[in-house]
């Protein structure tokens, strides 16, 4: 025969046992459940909606769906040689500004980035679940971004994000195993280009 030959056993060995297989219902109905505890249902802290009171966007629906693809052009960027080469003209406005192109730059061949990064971590008792924007991971530092397209001036950033970005620095340092000292956190407010150090 052709193929592959087989020295021991019966060809259909495995109809036997498909035969004598327990669906999965057939098991959880054998299962005493009157014995296990009861545990509480934890929700994740999202730090992202940490954010102060509710704020009309100033483009309608329009803003919200902005905001998503400038996230998307700006997770499609691991590393860029060219500004000039993203058609969309506020992100190229923040790649032009040599503080933030330097986080799109590596440094050295070790250098890493994590671009759109979901993480959950358990932190002082309370489940942590967000989306890292940008980290980028340089010898024993990190750099952790923050693209926000708040329309509002760049200094009410830390107002409205500062909780979240804290959060996130905490998981971070948790998730890599550093201390916070050695990562440093900046919100990027799109719409101007600006930085703003936390």
């Amino acid at each position: 025969e052709e193929g592959l030959p087989w020295k021991h056993g019966r060809r259909d060995w495995f109809l036997s046992r498909a035969a004598r297989m327990e669906t999965t219902a057939e098991l959880v109905s054998k299962v005493d459940w009157s014995s296990w505890a009861r545990c509480e249902r934890r929700e994740p802290v999202r730090p992202s909606r940490l954010e102060i009171a509710p704020r009309k966007l100033s483009l309608g629906g329009g803003a919200m769906r902005a905001g998503v693809e400038i996230h998307a052009i700006f997770a499609a960027i691991e590393w860029m040689d060219d500004p000039a080469a993203w058609d969309e003209p506020s992100v190229r406005r923040c790649l032009e500004n040599p503080r933030i192109a330097a986080w799109f730059r590596p440094e050295t061949m070790a250098d890493a980035v994590w671009r759109e990064r979901a993480f959950d971590v358990w932190l002082d008792g309370a489940w942590i679940s967000g989306v890292f924007d940008r980290v980028v991971l340089r010898g024993d530092r990190a750099v952790l971004l923050d693209f926000k397209t708040d329309a509002c001036e760049p200094e009410a950033l830390l107002e409205r994000h500062g909780s979240q970005m804290r959060l996130y620095r905490c998981a971070l340092s948790q998730l890599v195993g550093w201390p916070e000292e050695r990562i440093e956190t900046c919100l990027v407010h799109v719409p101007t280009a600006d930085v703003i150090a936390l």
